[in-house]
């Protein structure tokens, strides 16, 4: 069992040589479909080795490009406000439903010259899925559906305009201070009381620092769309495998076993099926991130499905942005433009082999892939390769992933109970 997607693996997917099972991104279903590298899993479903029954919030559509299954959700996770709630509350901000980007901003200041030591806010202009967010709030999107861009460069400037003018007013974290925190987050390294990020990533702040983090509602244009979306991690199968049937069944197992929900937990956002889901009972950190999914439910709208080549450095939205940011005072290398569904960070090809988990999308400097190896028969036969990706942020969870995996190993017929190897 080895792990995809990371190093020399990217280019074992593009030469047709791909594990028939592998954990995948939202935004590279294109890319991987577009080369046909992907198999389309709908002819399993209808043969009945794969239910796309039970999934929350119509999470069984995610992984349909152009009418091919080209990937089935496992977990899920969307955009939020990380936010000292000790420091607004003193500053007299409350966080709610409905506010505005001035009411955001208007918060920082107020954190601002309440606090003096805490920046309002981290400086979030180059976060791409931030954004995007925003683009759609007005009527647009980062890409189209037929895969441009979906703004003009004067709808940037207005947009960074915004975030410049408080970033000049001592509001915002200085990109400088930002850079020598990494690998923590400004928020995560006290250096500002509000962050956007995934959802998920407050396991990974909760683990930084000792301050109480909450998570809040995205700010809105109208006071009503925020143009929230789920971003799915996947389980994909190879279109070169010979055992299509029984990649199915993996997947199926993968989805649905509540045993997995179980054991895995939030491991790969929250889980995208109603058996797993109820299966888990989140406790402290999870139940905020519960909580918080629960609450924007009703507000999550359909995702745009990234052009290939959005992952790469120098794709699609990257250049300009990249470009511009470099121009951009205070501004420096954007974050989170490597259009993997997920967080701030480098692009994945530059992450050195170091001890650590992924992260729901681009990994930190501080994270790398692993490799797990399984004693035994091949996991679901002779022949059968099966990959996996953790998806946490610290080397504590990328190890209980590999934990995990044996623990459940033994409930799928052939899959031998093994144990996990680092393969830096």
């Amino acid at each position: 069992m080895s792990w995809v997607l990371g190093d020399g693996r990217q280019g074992r997917a593009a030469g047709g040589n791909a594990p028939d099972v592998f954990q995948n991104s939202y935004a590279f279903l294109r890319k991987y479909g577009d080369k046909n590298l992907l198999l389309d899993l709908n002819g399993q479903a209808k043969a009945g080795n794969l239910s796309l029954k039970g999934f929350r919030n119509g999470l069984e559509k995610a992984g349909d490009i152009d009418g091919k299954l080209l990937g089935v959700p496992v977990g899920a996770n969307t955009f939020a406000l990380f936010y000292n709630p000790d420091v607004f509350k003193k500053a007299g901000v409350t966080v709610e439903d409905g506010w505005t980007w001035n009411d955001f901003f208007a918060a920082a200041k107020k954190v601002r010259k309440s606090d003096g030591t805490l920046c309002g806010a981290s400086d979030n202009a180059n976060v791409m899925y931030l954004y995007d967010l925003y683009l759609r709030q007005n009527g647009k999107a980062f890409f189209t559906k037929d895969s441009k861009l979906g703004f003009t460069e004067d709808d940037l400037t207005e947009w960074w305009g915004r975030w410049q003018w408080h970033a000049k007013t001592d509001e915002l974290v200085p990109g400088k201070k930002s850079e020598q925190a990494k690998p923590k987050a400004s928020i995560s390294a006290d250096l500002s009381a509000s962050e956007f990020t995934w959802d998920n990533f407050l396991v990974r702040f909760a683990a930084e620092t000792k301050t109480t983090l909450d998570l809040g509602p995205i700010p809105t244009t109208d006071g009503k769309r925020t143009g929230q979306y789920l971003s799915s991690l996947m389980l994909s199968g190879s279109a070169r495998t010979q055992h299509p049937k029984e990649v199915a069944q993996f997947i199926d197992f993968m989805t649905h076993d509540p045993e997995v929900g179980e054991v895995m937990g939030y491991n790969r956002g929250i889980p995208a099926t109603n058996s797993q889901y109820d299966a888990h009972r989140p406790q402290g950190v999870g139940a905020k991130i519960a909580a918080y999914a629960k609450s924007v439910s009703a507000e999550l709208e359909p995702i745009t499905p990234h052009p290939a080549g959005a992952d790469n450095t120098g794709g699609p939205g990257d250049s300009l942005l990249a470009d511009a940011a470099a121009d951009r005072p205070g501004g420096g290398r954007p974050r989170g433009l490597c259009g993997r569904g997920g967080a701030p960070g480098p692009r994945l090809t530059r992450v050195p082999p170091a001890p650590g988990a992924m992260g729901d999308g681009c990994p930190d400097a501080t994270t790398s892939w692993k490799t797990v190896e399984l004693e035994g028969p091949q996991v679901l036969g002779p022949g059968v390769e099966a990959a996996w990706v953790s998806t946490n942020a610290t080397a504590q969870y990328g190890l209980a992933a590999i934990q995990n995996l044996a623990l459940v190993g033994d409930k799928l017929p052939g899959w031998p109970r093994g144990h996990g190897s680092d393969d830096t």
